[in-house]
């Protein structure tokens, strides 16, 4: 190859070098370009996923507790709610759908003192409640 030996190798140099190992004719290159390409994308993601694991709940962040495949976060909600078999879902999640819950409720024709107790909140949670639907957040 023409590369030294600290120098990173180009991609023709690497497939006509498989090329020559396994003794393939010149014309079949792209055969082992395609073979080359498809190795990369394997060992990439095999790579990722070994180096740069993500939390098993979905959330998509890096893996704090490896034996657990937890983030950080999700490990401290999964020990809150006392080691459920299944991980709960985020906060942002839950007050999104208790916004919308309250939404239903009051669209129902209940009070807000009706809604927090149907919901399980204090009056002052169903407050910010409204303010994050008058903003138009959920």
């Amino acid at each position: 190859m023409a590369s030294g030996a600290g120098d990173p190798v180009t991609r023709q140099e690497f497939v006509d070098a498989v090329a020559e190992v396994i003794g393939m004719r010149p014309g079949v290159e792209e055969q082992v370009g395609t073979i080359v390409l498809l190795g990369d994308a394997y060992a990439a993601t095999r790579a990722d996923a070994v180096l740069h694991p993500q939390c098993r709940c979905g959330c998509g962040r890096p893996v704090a507790y490896k034996r657990l495949r937890l983030a950080e976060s999700c490990y401290r909600r999964w020990r809150y709610r006392g080691y459920p078999p299944e991980i709960p879902p985020a906060q942002a999640d839950t007050i999104a759908g208790k916004v919308e819950d309250y939404a239903e409720l009051r669209a129902a024709g209940f009070t807000q003192a009706q809604a927090a107790w149907r919901l399980g909140v204090s009056r002052r949670t169903i407050e910010r409640y409204a303010q994050r639907l008058r903003a138009g957040t959920p």
